[in-house]
């Protein structure tokens, strides 16, 4: 589908060019889901592989690695508007986010490499990096909020869904001003979903609104 993005539009701020509709936010997230879900089955396959000894530690590291970055580079780009908003403060913010996943990733592969983790444990760990590339995209959404004239914004808890103590007092403090950051109540670090920084870690379902 081809789009445009225009941060004057409402919603998402994309545009299908072939029939002129405005692409909804909830759109762009269902397919932020859809992407995160092909990775997390990639990475499934991963740590089913090197569990059973068909790929070496080291080519599941690097496999890995392009997973990470591939979804952080993604998920920034679809949240601040696609390469033509790239700044080199942008490429940076990516390459800094995906450096911190790389240096956790590095002692991942030594618990591997040592036999000390189940096929189970490594599933679920490599699925918690591939949740947290969600980080890109709400970094880049809050940086866009700026420019796209917002100010204020909201911690929303998905209706239906299990939440942490932190996401929950986050979400009851309503409507705050855009320049207010949102601080996890476990750990005093400023923080927005799937950054880790909450209870639920990398596996928050949560969201951030902008008026």
């Amino acid at each position: 589908m081809p789009f445009i993005y225009d941060p004057s539009l409402k919603g998402s701020g994309y545009r299908d060019t072939v029939t002129g509709r405005l692409i909804s936010r909830s759109a762009v997230d269902a397919q932020i889901k859809i992407m995160i879900s092909e990775s997390s089955n990639v990475a499934l396959a991963l740590a089913e592989m090197v569990a059973s000894g068909r790929i070496t530690p080291d080519s599941w590291y690097t496999a890995m690695r392009r997973e990470i970055l591939d979804n952080y580079t993604t998920q920034y780009l679809v949240g601040i508007g696609g390469r033509g908003q790239m700044t080199k403060a942008d490429w940076g913010s990516v390459g800094g986010m995906v450096a911190d996943q790389y240096r956790y990733l590095v002692k991942f592969l030594a618990e591997i490499q040592s036999g000390s983790v189940s096929m189970r444990q490594i599933a679920f760990r490599s699925g918690m990096y591939i949740n947290s590339s969600r980080e890109g995209y709400e970094r880049a959404r809050k940086k866009t909020s700026g420019y796209r004239g917002y100010t204020e914004h909201k911690w929303l808890r998905k209706p239906g869904s299990d939440s942490c103590t932190d996401c929950l007092a986050l979400d009851d403090l309503g409507w705050l001003p855009i320049d207010e950051e949102f601080v996890s109540p476990s750990t005093g670090n400023e923080t927005l979903p799937c950054m880790g920084d909450t209870i639920c870690l990398t596996k928050c379902n949560c969201e951030i609104l902008y008026k």
